[in-house]
Order: C-alpha cells, then sequence, then structure tokens
C-alpha cells in the first residue's frame, strides 16, 4: 500500500483495490492505514462501509461525508468548492454530486509535494441498491480528478463489485496464504 501512495502519479494507478472474504482482516488493515496516515494528512478522507446503518453508507451520503472531510483535512478544497446550490444539498444522483463535490473543485487545487489519498472501506456493505450506482461513477469518473489523489477500497469478491471495477486489478487478501499464517505465527507466536 505504502509503494503504491509514494509512487510518482504517473507510475500508480489511481485506485487500489483490496478483496477478500469475510474476516480475513480488511477494516482492519484499512483501520491500521488511517492511523498510520492520519497525522501526516495524506489521508484526506474516508468512509467505512457499514451494513446495519444503510442510510450513512447511500452513496449521497457518504460522498457528503468525504466532501465535508476533505473540506476539514485538505488545503484549499473548502475554497475551491465555494457556496454549494442548495440543489445540491439535496441531490441523490451520485454522478451529479461526484462532478460538483470532487471533479470541478479538485480540479482548481495545487498539486500536493506528495500523493494523498481517499478510503472507502466494504463497498459490499453499500445498500444493494445504491452499491451500482455509486461503483458505476468511480469506475468511470476517477480519471476526472487530479493524478495526486488516489482512492483506496477493500471489498469482499462479489460479482456486481468485480463487474463495475473491472478495469482495476484487486489485489487479494486470503487467511490461508502461507504468508498470512506466517505473519500470525510471528506476531502470536502460534499456528492459528
Amino acid at each position: 500500500v505504502f509503494a503504491w501512495l509514494d509512487a510518482a502519479p504517473t507510475d500508480a494507478a489511481q485506485l487500489l483495490w483490496l478483496m477478500g472474504g469475510g474476516g480475513v482482516g480488511k477494516s482492519v488493515l484499512t483501520a491500521e492505514l488511517l492511523h498510520r496516515t492520519y497525522r501526516s494528512n495524506r489521508v484526506v478522507a474516508w468512509h467505512f462501509c457499514r451494513h446495519d446503518n444503510p442510510q450513512q453508507s447511500s452513496p449521497d451520503a457518504l460522498l457528503r461525508s468525504l466532501a465535508a472531510m476533505l473540506c476539514a483535512r485538505l488545503p484549499g478544497y473548502k475554497e475551491a468548492l465555494g457556496e454549494v446550490a442548495l440543489e445540491l444539498l439535496k441531490a441523490t444522483d451520485p454522478k451529479e454530486l461526484f462532478v460538483a463535490l470532487f471533479t470541478s473543485p479538485l480540479q482548481k487545487l495545487k498539486s500536493p509535494a506528495k500523493p494523498s489519498f481517499i478510503i472507502l472501506d466494504a463497498l459490499d456493505e453499500l445498500p444493494k441498491q445504491g452499491q451500482k450506482p455509486l461503483l458505476s461513477v468511480i469506475a468511470a469518473q476517477l480519471s476526472t480528478l487530479p493524478r495526486w489523489l488516489r482512492l483506496f477500497v477493500t471489498s469482499r469478491e462479489e460479482p456486481q463489485i468485480k463487474a463495475a471495477l473491472a478495469k482495476f486489478e484487486p489485489k487479494e487478501l486470503r487467511a490461508d496464504e502461507a504468508k498470512n499464517r506466517a505473519d500470525v505465527e510471528v506476531r502470536w507466536g502460534a499456528t492459528p
């Protein structure tokens, strides 16, 4: 993850997708990534989707939440965003929100010294009716963002997610891989 984050904008994919089964540690890894990058301000926004809170993880709520974090964590973003139209505050179309909240204002910002990134954890826990529209927007609109901004996402291996993000090759986290079992043994001193 850090090699991807530290790579030059021309050398790295704009999206890093970590995929794995339930319970293999994707959210724990994501929380640790957030912890390690928080103080450096390289992580500029994050969202941990939760199946038990579909309203919070609806595409429009998620996009607005990320924009609010960008206002607080990304220098110049709040000014570039300017006054958001009242109609947009009520909008639910993910593409309309993405363009207004991300594409337009982020293009106005000066490139930081090091790439920044946004975290989206557990895309599979997005409400099913909102999953496809948001994933389609991510896949189609990510290239409209400046190359210095990257997206780190996690999900389970689900057909709808794989279809939407087909152009991005996932990194798979597998609990049964020998190197992962060895990590557990080193950490805990025993075989799980």
